[in-house]
This record gives C-alpha cells, structure tokens and sequence, in this order.
C-alpha cells in the first residue's frame, strides 16, 4: 500500500517511516501544502493525519482530501484525546481515530482493516469469482501453449491482447494472467467497455474533480488510476470511440492519467491487458481502430481456440459447471453426454454454462436425463447428429468389432478385476460391486482372476 504521514514533528515522520517503509511505499509531507502536492502525484491508499500541524488544522485537511477523492482512505493519528475532536474527525470521513503514541500493533491493525477494505471494494469490479476448473488443465495442444506462454509474463509489464469470440473465457485467461504474480493486494480492474454507456465512459475511465460537470460533488478516481501498480483489463476495447481511444493513447505514451476538470496530470504505472472478438488489424483498415493504439496495446497477443476446437476439453467442462451449480453429486446420463458432445456450441462456453444450468433446473433424483436439457437446445441438436456422434465413439466401435455379449463381458471383467485391486478382500469386493458372494466367486473363476 502506498502511505501518506502527515505530521509536523520530524521525529514522528522519521519514527513511522522506518517502521512502515519495509512493507509499504511511504510519503512524509510536514504541513497541507506538501501532503496535497503529494496527493497529486501519487495515488494514496491511506493518509496518517495529525491534528495540529504547526498553526494549521488536520480535520480542515481531512476535508480537502475527502472533497478533492472519497477513494483515498483516511484516519487520525494525535495526541488530542476529546470526544469532540474524535467525532468531528470521524463526522468527516475518517475511518479510525489513534491516540499517540499508537503502537505497531494499532497501526498494523489498521492498514490491514484499510487493505481489506480495499480489496473487496475492487474485487467488485473484478470478473471471475468462480472456480477455474478445467480451464488450467487442458488437453488442447493450443490451450496447453498458452499456459505455458502466460508462466513467463510474471513481473513483466508488456501490453497484453487477447482474442476470441465471445465467450471462449476471455477474461478468464487475463485473470490468470494477474494471479501469476501471487499478490491478491495487486489492483486488478476489469472494464466492459461496451457495458458503459458512451456519456459515461470518459468519466468512468479517467475520473473527475469536484466540479468538473453538474453532479459533481466530490472527486473521484477512475478505473485508470485504480489500477495503479496493478493490471488494467479492457474487455470489448474495440467499442471505445475514437475520442476515447485517442485519451487512452496519452496514458500510454505519457504514463500520466488526468482527470476531468484538472490541470494536473497524475504519474501511474499499469500493465494493460485487452481483449477483443473482432481482429483489430482488420478494424484499422476500416478506420474504426487507430493502429498507433493497437501497436500500444498489443505487445503479447494470445488467441483463444472455439469450445468446438478444443472439443475433447468438453466433457471436463460440463462437469465442472455441475459441480459448481449443483447443491449435491449428479450422475449424467450416457445419452446427455453424446447430445452435449454432439453440439457445435457457437456461444462456446457461455453457452454451455447456461444449458447446464438450465438442465439442473428439471434434474430430478439425482440424475440429470436427456429430458432435462432446455428446449433451445435440443431443437439445434437433431437426430442424425446424436446417431452419428454415437456411432463414432471407440465404444461403438469396439461393440462392432467384437459384438455386445464379448463387449460386455470385457468391461464386466475388468470392472471386477479393478474391485479386487482396491478391496482388502473378495467380500469386500462384492459388496462395493452390489453382488452376491456366490455370483462373484463364479465371475472369478469364469474369468481366471484367481
């Protein structure tokens, strides 16, 4: 976290300095002037204020700070021990109040309640809270490269830019890509960019001052700044306006952020990670995209195959979305497996993930049935394609072979063969396999596993 002390007493300064700086970046500032010049150019996550600050006021400076950002957390460090002090200041917005001399356990205390604090408010705008599942382990040969690819970016602030078509977990891959630096306090901010409405969006990105447009009662950060010392995710980045796309450019070049209504550019350090479901070369020819941008933005490019191009991952996905939507273990019926698998998936795995639910939905006594998949579904999947995506199965083809009596009595064999291997003994066995003793001791010697 970046720390901001505020007080008029160098030893103070210098004693909080030497017991925070191991952990934290920290600033000293002794009076308003230098704390607010310091707010200007660096994103504080927490300013530690006194309350006399040689003839000026720390609760006035409190309430420049809060109408100037109401992200910047705030609290009181004095040696003024009045109630009417303490509420004034937290009247103000300020979020704990410390008489001196605080000790490192107060403090320690406190910045972690701040950082926690922090950290949820983000994770609101952060997308992937779910399980990864299936989407680390794969058995796509494309896949499989791209994860290995993405174990080399940790540390590195290389531009990012991702592509797919919608829904082939985009996002995901960009939030794998933040985790591999193993530091949940670094910002992760995900944008939508054609979520937010065009008036909207400039503000929502840069921020503004108080005053900078009618409403504006207070200064507010904006998911640029937020993302300082962390990784700016764009997704749809190809919806942004030219306007827009002309101001992100400057925070690139520049690596400065300014908001609306100030003067002040803002020094910032991010990594930029976009994402898009058109090809952005093709947009710049047609004049949507400016390519000075696209050369900014795209240092590392992955490209994310179709659920239909990575078909044999299938399978794994469908019971990882049972697993995370189900309240208890499901069997799926053989039947269910080859219609899924039978399916072309145009929304790819958006579109997978809403038909299992779907199907969860209808489930009864602890199966899932053909009968359960939505009716969107079925309608797109027809006859011809279950009978042909059955008849390609290695089991098919092994009954054509051999003829279902010899087949069933090869998987009989080695489903008993395998029961022996994890019991202690040939009761055991016939109780995991639900047969009667005398039945698997004749199964046994009919198939020489004695």
């Amino acid at each position: 976290m970046k720390l901001l002390i505020v007080d008029d007493d160098p030893l103070i300064r210098n004693s909080l300095e030497t017991h925070l700086k191991k952990e934290h970046a920290v600033f000293l500032a002794e009076n308003s002037k230098i704390a607010l010049s310091t707010l200007d150019k660096h994103h504080i996550d927490l300013a530690l204020i006194d309350v006399k600050l040689g003839g000026e006021s720390g609760i006035d400076l409190l309430k420049e700070i809060k109408s100037r950002d109401l992200s910047i957390s705030c609290a009181i460090l004095s040696g003024i021990d009045e109630d009417a002090t303490i509420e004034k200041a937290l009247n103000w917005g300020a979020l704990d109040y410390l008489i001196k001399p605080a000790s490192k356990t107060q403090l320690h205390i406190l910045i972690k309640k701040i950082s926690t604090q922090r950290t949820l408010a983000l994770k609101g705008m952060r997308l992937g809270k779910r399980k990864e599942g299936p989407l680390l382990t794969s058995k796509n040969a494309k896949i499989n490269q791209i994860y290995h690819s993405i174990s080399k970016l940790k540390g590195k602030t290389v531009p990012i830019l991702i592509q797919g078509e919608t829904g082939t977990g985009k996002e995901i891959l960009a939030r794998l890509i933040w985790e591999q630096e193993g530091d949940s306090n670094r910002p992760f901010i995900a944008v939508h960019c054609a979520s937010i409405p065009e008036n909207l969006i400039e503000s929502e990105l840069f921020g503004y001052e108080k005053g900078a447009f009618t409403g504006a009662h207070a200064g507010k950060a904006g998911l640029i700044e937020l993302a300082d010392g962390g990784d700016l995710f764009l997704d749809e980045i190809a919806t942004l306006s030219p306007m827009i796309q002309i101001k992100l450019l400057r925070v690139l070049q520049e690596k400065t952020v300014q908001r609306l209504g100030s003067t002040r550019p803002r020094p910032i350090q991010f990594r930029i990670l976009s994402a898009t479901n058109e090809p952005l070369e093709a947009l710049t020819q047609k004049q949507g995209f400016r390519e000075d941008l696209l050369h900014r933005i795209r240092g590392v490019q992955f490209s994310l195959p179709t659920l239909h191009e990575r078909s044999e991952d299938l399978e794994a996905f469908i019971f990882h979305f049972l697993e995370e939507y189900s309240t208890e273990p499901l069997k799926v019926d053989p039947d269910v497996l080859i219609a899924l698998k039978s399916h072309t998936w145009p929304g790819n795995l958006r579109e997978l993930e809403q038909a299992i639910r779907a199907a969860l939905v209808f489930s009864e006594g602890g199966r899932i049935s053909l009968n359960d998949l939505p009716e969107w579904l079925v309608q797109k999947i027809s006859t011809p394609q279950l009978e042909k995506s059955f008849v390609e199965t290695p089991e098919f083809n092994e009954v054509k072979r051999v003829g279902l009596p010899s087949y069933l009595e090869q998987v009989e064999e080695r489903l008993i063969a395998k029961a022996l291997e994890v019991s202690k003994s040939v009761s055991e066995a016939a109780t995991l396999l639900q047969l009667p003793r005398g039945t698997i001791d004749y199964k046994l010697k009919k198939y020489k596993l004695l």
